[in-house]
Parts: structure tokens; sequence; C-alpha cells
């Protein structure tokens, strides 16, 4: 992982081979994730270019930054993996990423919208994209609505590698998880870490 553009990148590009085979925010609140985020040691950044760049050796225990405006916007639009994610919509978006050098990399993104309809249209656009890479022999996937938390989830595992991708959305606000590994129980179980922060369908359940 040499830094976040890359894992993006390289989440991305399993996708293609797979589909080729209490504040604002409410339940989803990014204040949960950061506080988690704090709690297991990571590194907040506050400059998204110092984020971006950051190396692999930097991103062992975790680290996070909160973004709006235009630090949000570019950071959302210059990696191939988010470049469709942004809009003028979204009033925030937290950011969490992990990863152990080439074991597993894990990105984690918390959006907070301005209106609970933007938050629907973007969670059913993160619906429509999983089933590019979910809908294949090597998947679990599940989806529904639990703990007022809709939800869409999947787990890929081809043995060579494997996938995760999960999208919530409640209120005004959307999560979306992601995560890419050789061996998939390494990103499941980075994600629950986490994840757990909110009472979500972890990829771990399926």
């Amino acid at each position: 992982m040499k830094n976040l553009k890359k894992i993006a990148a390289l989440v991305l590009t399993a996708s293609m081979v797979f589909s080729m085979t209490g504040c604002a925010g409410g339940k989803l609140s990014a204040k949960k994730l950061t506080a988690a985020a704090k709690k297991m040691g990571a590194e907040q950044y506050k400059d998204m270019d110092d984020f971006e760049d950051l190396d692999e050796d930097e991103v062992e225990d975790g680290v996070y930054i909160t973004a709006s405006g235009k630090d949000a916007k570019h950071f959302l639009k210059d990696n191939d993996l988010t470049e469709d994610f942004y809009d003028d919509s979204i009033k925030n978006v937290t950011i969490f990423a992990i990863g152990e050098e080439e074991d597993y990399e894990v990105l984690v993104f918390n959006f907070t919208f301005s209106s609970k309809k933007d938050a629907e249209d973007f969670f059913d656009d993160r619906v429509d994209e999983f089933e590019e890479y979910c809908d294949n022999d090597y998947a679990e996937h599940d989806d529904g609505e639990e703990n007022g938390i809709s939800y869409d989830v999947c787990v890929v595992d081809a043995g060579y590698i494997g996938i995760t991708a999960g999208a919530y959305w409640s209120g005004n606000t959307v999560v979306v998880v992601y995560g890419v590994a050789e061996d998939v129980d390494d990103a499941v179980d980075a994600i629950d870490d986490i994840a757990s922060c909110y009472d979500i369908v972890l990829p771990s359940e399926l």
C-alpha cells in the first residue's frame, strides 16, 4: 500500500476482476467512527494532501480525517474508487484507512448529506455498483434493513484475492466500507474492528 490513491485503485481492480468471472448522522454518526478510530490508536490528519500521500508503514495502526467543501471534493474526485462519489449534496466526509503491507487494505467512508433523499440516492447508487462484483459464485451477499439502517453487504473470496464491500444508510448519512486482501478474512476482521462502532450487519456476519 503505497498511498491511498493506490489502495482505491487496487480495490477497484479487484472489483473489475470479479465482475468479469447521537449528533448529526444519528445511527451512523461520523463522531462514532472518529471516536472508534481514536480509541484503536489511529492517527488523525487535518491536511488532505498529507492524508492521500501516506506510505504503507504510516497506516498500519489506522489513520482518519474529516473533510468538507473543496477538501472533500478534491479527494473524492481524484480517486479511481471514489471519482463518482462526490456531488454538491455531500456536506462532509470522514475517511478511515488501515492496512498491513500487502496483507489487507481497508477504507471506511462516512458521508453526511444535505437531505435524506440525497443520502438515499447515493446509497442506491452504491447498491447498483456492488452488483458488478457481488453477483458471482465466489460471493456471499445480504441486503435489507436492521435496527433502522438499510444495508447491502458482500464478501467475495476467490482464493487468490478477496474483497469486501458494504453500504449502510440511515437518515442523511451513508457509510461505505471497502476491503481487499489475499486472505479475505484479514480484511473482514479489520472492517469489524472499526465498523462495529455502528449497530450494523457486518461482513463477518454473512
